[in-house]
């Protein structure tokens, strides 16, 4: 007789007991934009600089913060590298927070990551301040977990006065789904009469099932639990 069980994307079950609710999470700053304004008079094209915050409200969650700048920046969106923000293994956060710890038009000095006001010892040659300053920590707050797992979800902050900016997100389980429902333990089936195998995943509190990924097994083995255990091809899915 063959045996059939599928496999759910799991760990332990010890580590469900350890890490229940726990989710791994990771966000990313894709583009960054300004508004349609001019620099200074004789100045050339705008030279915008953002300072990005971000942090989750898991337990251990760092600050992270990069300083972005570009000089002569003639176009009003910047498609920057993909640059990771937060990345939070195995934790308990359910909203992440990104924002502008500064940000500002850059005139002063070749100082990109300073803001300055004007004054005449430290803006020499130019006669120019830094100007468009805007700080907000907290343009995004999101509630991750009521979005799909296992997809990259992307949107754009508010504005900070003339500066926003573009991030990306996903998250996944970091613990063993719980089973509502198992397969028959022991069925006798034969060429001719199909019978259905299925299973169905708790949800966790947001509605999401924990059985994100599944894959069904054979093997020809009569013992318990059976050796030898081989993927069927294209059986993916919970039935």
């Amino acid at each position: 007789m063959k045996k059939f069980y599928a496999v759910c994307t799991a760990l332990l079950t010890t580590v469900v007991i350890l890490n229940a609710q726990n989710v791994n999470l990771q966000v990313y700053i894709t583009q960054l934009q300004r508004t349609a304004y001019s620099d200074c008079a004789f100045c050339g094209s705008p030279d915008p600089t953002w300072i990005v915050r971000g942090t989750d409200n898991g337990t251990g969650s760092v600050v992270s913060s990069n300083c972005f700048h570009y000089d002569e920046m003639v176009a009003t969106i910047w498609d920057i590298p993909d640059y990771q923000i937060v990345n939070h293994a195995s934790t308990n956060a359910t909203t992440f927070t990104l924002g502008l710890s500064d940000a500002f038009e850059k005139s002063c000095s070749n100082n990109v990551c300073t803001y300055q006001s004007y004054n005449f010892f430290t803006c020499f040659p130019s006669v120019n301040g830094d100007d468009r300053r805007c700080q907000n920590t907290s343009m995004v707050v999101e509630n991750f977990r009521t979005y799909s797992p296992c997809q990259w979800h992307t949107a754009w902050s508010s504005w900070c006065g003339s500066y926003s900016f573009q991030y990306s997100f996903y998250w996944s389980f970091d613990y063993a789904p719980t089973l509502l429902v198992q397969p028959i333990s022991s069925i006798n089936a034969c060429i001719g009469n199909p019978y259905t195998l299925s299973v169905v995943a708790a949800t966790d509190a947001y509605g999401w099932s924990t059985g994100v990924n599944y894959q069904w097994q054979i093997s020809n083995s009569t013992a318990c639990p059976g050796t030898g255990w081989t993927n069927i091809t294209n059986a993916t899915s919970s039935t």
